[in-house]
């Protein structure tokens, strides 16, 4: 077993206003909300993400270097958040077993 390495996660949960009938990945704002995101992976600082079954919300873990504030800045800055769609928590994780 190697040792533990310390990952930032954003949880994404239903903002404000999001729609009663749930968000569909080809709604606009989804869209933006994955491109948004995407330039992290193409960067190297979002390892993976995606979102729960049903609706529930999603997660995004980042790369061990990315700091809080960092991934803070990110969720701060996340169009579906600005949009009032999502709303995110910020935790740490440590990563014990893994590929």
């Amino acid at each position: 077993m190697s040792a533990p390495t310390s990952h930032f996660v954003i949880f994404h949960k239903k903002g404000p206003k999001w729609p009663s009938e749930g968000l569909s990945l080809s709604d606009p704002i989804a869209q933006e909300h994955a491109q948004y995101f995407a330039q992290f992976v193409s960067q190297g600082k979002l390892l993976e993400g995606g979102p729960f079954p049903g609706h529930s919300g999603g997660m995004m873990i980042f790369d061990s270097e990315i700091g809080e504030n960092e991934v803070r800045s990110i969720a701060e800055n996340d169009p579906a958040k600005n949009a009032g769609i999502m709303d995110f928590e910020i935790k740490q994780w440590m990563r014990v077993f893994g590929a």
